[in-house]
């Protein structure tokens, strides 16, 4: 059987310190790491909790107009979209305003003062298509540079809308102050009509 030359079979004096040693710079390694990531972490956080809401917004106007569409009512089709390069008025089965609440709303979209403003009302029978949206607006994005739409019909691009059907699809471009944009094509998804239950 094979015996060791030591007495003992501990570590030795220089064994001890060289392990201390690398514990210690294993460490203050892990350590330096740890803040600049948490520190990394507090910037990163604090940006994107600043772009997060611009992005949400522009991500509910994206689902508000694709979800556009005309009101039917007992049998007749009550046709509303209106739009220029800055100001839309269409109808949808979203709210942003109220998510919760379900049924038909009649949207507006109006860039003024460098703020993209939305005011919806819900539409309970045809008069209301027609009819101004009494409700007050609410800044839906802020420090905008500018807000652009276009309207596409299958052919072509369009500035303005202004006819009795939806447009195939609708591009909307937002750039804000901080040099910042988005850029969107917002197809038109829905069967264009949207039948009340009587």
């Amino acid at each position: 059987m094979w015996k060791s030359k030591r007495k003992n079979s501990g570590f030795t004096l220089v064994e001890m310190v060289i392990a201390m040693m690398l514990l210690s710079l294993i460490a203050l390694s892990a350590s330096i790491a740890i803040r600049i990531g948490l520190k990394s972490y507090d910037k990163a956080g604090s940006f994107l909790k600043k772009m997060k809401s611009k992005d949400l917004n522009a991500l509910l106007i994206f689902e508000q107009l694709k979800l556009a569409s005309n009101y039917r009512w007992k049998g007749r089709t009550y046709p509303l979209f209106e739009g220029s390069s800055d100001k839309i008025i269409f109808m949808s089965r979203k709210s942003i305003l109220n998510p919760a609440k379900p049924g038909f709303f009649k949207i507006k979209y109006e860039e003024r003062d460098g703020k993209l403003w939305v005011s919806e009302e819900q539409i309970f029978d045809p008069s209301d298509v027609n009819r101004e949206i009494k409700k007050d607006a609410v800044p839906l994005l802020e420090n905008l540079d500018s807000i652009h739409f276009k309207y596409f019909n299958s052919r072509n691009w369009s500035d303005s809308w202004y006819k009795r059907k939806l447009p195939d699809a609708i591009y909307m471009e937002i750039k804000w102050e901080e040099e910042r944009e988005i850029k969107m094509l917002i197809p038109i998804v829905i069967g264009k009509t949207f039948k009340v239950k009587q």
